[in-house]
């Protein structure tokens, strides 16, 4: 695509989110402070626009510059049940391991008290090969993110960060665990066998505790 065609694109977008949120071209001229021609000429792809005149504009109509410059992510979460499916099919990877903490108040009810969940990777897991490499962008993107809410860095860099760090990571692919088909039997030996582990395992446990204080 030549540079002309990605003015014209970007042009489009411009008009077609700013009629999404009822803004007439005056209107938008007056918010940037620009003439009426020059919003014209943006949203016809006359003039090639720099990147804090995208920012301004994306400002004004509410939307990111990735989505203006024609960039969209492969995920798109619309809704809580996007959320959802995102989260069922990370949980089927063979690479990636999380273990879920729930809070609730002591007698059951979310109407009082603490009330939380909580997803936590464990990057020493070496059983999850990503692990360690999720955990170091979520360092960063912590890092961020503070940085952003402090006036330390505007969102271009954030997207910046972001993109760059999408692609750094393109060529790291998931596959998906093999699910065991098990009938009732086999699932109530090793529920048991489990069952047992766990219960040998705190019994060790106690026995360590009362050790200590020996």
């Amino acid at each position: 695509m030549d540079k002309d065609n990605i003015q014209e694109q970007i042009g489009k977008r411009i008009a077609e989110c700013r009629k999404k949120k009822g803004i007439k071209q005056v209107e938008l001229a007056d918010i940037l402070k620009k003439s009426s021609r020059t919003i014209q000429a943006y949203e016809s792809g006359e003039t090639d626009l720099p990147i804090s005149t995208l920012a301004d504009i994306s400002c004004a109509l509410g939307v990111s510059i990735n989505y203006l410059i024609g960039y969209e992510p492969s995920v798109k979460l619309e809704c809580l049940s996007d959320v959802l499916a995102f989260l069922f099919e990370l949980d089927k990877k063979n690479e990636l391991c999380f273990k879920i903490d729930i809070t609730k108040p002591a007698d059951g009810s979310g109407d009082f008290g603490e009330w939380s969940a909580s997803i936590t990777f464990d990057g020493n897991n070496s059983n999850a090969a990503y692990n360690s490499s999720l955990c170091l962008a979520l360092e960063k993107l912590k890092d961020k993110r503070q940085a952003l809410e402090e006036y330390w860095i505007d969102y271009e860099t954030l997207e910046a960060w972001e993109k760059s760090t999408l692609e750094y990571n393109q060529n790291a692919f998931l596959s998906n665990k093999q699910q065991e088909i098990l009938d009732s039997t086999e699932l109530i030996k090793r529920r048991n066998e489990l069952f047992n582990k766990k219960v040998q395992e705190m019994y060790l446990e106690s026995q360590n505790g009362q050790g200590d204080k020996k």
